[in-house]
């Protein structure tokens, strides 16, 4: 049996959000103070031991890429949604491409807001040239009825008439397959042999998919850009995309102050009622229901510390705890890799 890696590029929503020059150099700070005070206690220590004692959250950064999750699945490579960290992972793709003259990219679009497709220009794989020998081909996904489709946006951002130099036209002629697929609720996506892929449509302001990956027993469900209406009763479509999954990436922008507009313990009308993202007590709630083994926080809020992602992190694990649930949560951060 094959093993399914998941890989995360990108796990930030709404807007690119790297740490600033200041807010790392606090960081630094905070841990260059806290182990002058434990060495002086304790001569001997160094800094890997101090290191090893600290919360990861107090050393690292979740990361700042809007989303982009990269799966290697019955030696099929499947990305989910194109936000600014496929640039990296193409960085990532340009030798494997080069060494095996070509490489085969099924790409999964949850939906066409910026924060999932404004990576794809960037993406150097795309730009490698069929005359040299390297046949690149991508294959993507998307819904049929959003306003304009994946394709028309993907083209717009790349107008060289006005906002992009090279464009999207041009890529039809330098990789050697560039497609779009249309999707629909609870359509199957055939074509990647062994694998099987079902989507089913989430609650978002504009047509968002979420997607079922099974293979060999294991299931994977990429579920981002979804609001709960009520946090005690998953949506349907939710609860059976994520039904005994291995893995569950759920969105989880919020906190419950958040969405609920409570600033300071004072209830205010700036809510994130409508906006389609999810918090900790719904995300509880359905890995609970579902049977979820294993719950990856995602789309982490432009505005969220790494402190303030961690203590969400810990906060569904005790809501989950509190359920009878048995699911193990994680924050997802730019460059964690899970395997089932």
């Amino acid at each position: 049996m094959s093993e399914i890696t998941i890989e995360f590029f990108g796990v930030r929503g709404s807007i690119p959000a790297p740490m600033g020059g200041s807010r790392e150099k606090d960081k630094h700070n905070h841990l260059g103070r806290e182990f002058d005070r434990q060495k002086s206690e304790s001569p001997s220590l160094t800094w890997d031991e101090f290191l090893t004692s600290r919360e990861q959250h107090e050393y690292f950064t979740y990361g700042g890429n809007t989303s982009c999750v990269f799966i290697r699945c019955g030696g099929h490579n499947i990305i989910c949604d194109m936000g600014s960290g496929i640039r990296e992972l193409g960085q990532r793709l340009i030798p494997i491409a080069i060494k095996d003259r070509g490489i085969k990219l099924w790409v999964l679009v949850s939906h066409t807001h910026w924060d999932h497709i404004q990576g794809f220009p960037f993406f150097a794989p795309a730009y490698i040239n069929q005359e040299t020998g390297v046949r690149n081909e991508i294959v993507a996904f998307g819904g049929t009825n959003w306003t304009k489709d994946v394709e028309y946006c993907l083209k717009n951002q790349m107008d060289n008439r006005a906002v992009f130099p090279v464009d999207f036209e041009e890529l039809r002629t330098t990789l050697a397959k560039l497609e779009g697929n249309s999707v629909h609720n609870m359509k199957s996506i055939d074509g990647i042999e062994g694998i099987k892929i079902r989507t089913l449509k989430l609650d978002h302001p504009q047509e968002t998919y979420g997607y079922r990956i099974e293979h060999e027993g294991k299931t994977i469900v990429y579920a981002t850009d979804n609001e709960p209406r009520d946090p005690r009763r998953p949506h349907p479509n939710l609860l059976a995309l994520s039904k005994k999954a291995d893995i569950l990436v759920i969105d989880c922008q919020y906190t419950y102050e958040m969405y609920h507009g409570i600033i300071n313990g004072q209830i205010t009308d700036f809510t994130k009622y409508g906006w389609g993202h999810s918090y900790p007590e719904a995300v509880a709630q359905t890995a609970h229901d579902a049977e979820v083994k294993t719950v990856v926080l995602f789309h982490h809020d432009p505005t969220s510390s790494d402190e303030a992602i961690k203590k969400m992190e810990e906060t569904t694990q005790r809501l989950i705890k509190d359920l009878g649930g048995k699911s193990k949560v994680v924050a997802a951060s730019e460059g964690m890799t899970l395997s089932v």
